[in-house]
């Protein structure tokens, strides 16, 4: 099973901040949405119909993926708020 180590931690990290610097810029304007999308889709952030969904991926040294429940739970509420 691969352990994520400090440079693979950082890299992430920096990817991260890399596409929330892009979305803000799309949301200020700054990029149409035809220059967007490619960024967003490989980033795993899909527009559906209905809402925008995001695909995560879990690291696998997760010792139990129902520890993450409570946490989703509260991201589910957190974006339903924000949405309105």
């Amino acid at each position: 099973m691969y352990r994520y180590n400090t440079n693979d931690k950082q890299l992430l990290a920096e990817r991260a901040n890399q596409f929330k610097n892009q979305t803000l810029r799309y949301l200020a304007g700054e990029l149409e949405e035809e220059e967007f999308r490619p960024l967003r889709l490989q980033n795993g952030l899909y527009i559906q119909r209905q809402a925008p969904m995001l695909r995560i991926a879990v690291p696998t040294d997760w010792s139990a993926v129902t520890s993450l429940e409570p946490s989703l739970a509260s991201l589910d509420v957190t974006i339903a708020a924000t949405s309105m």
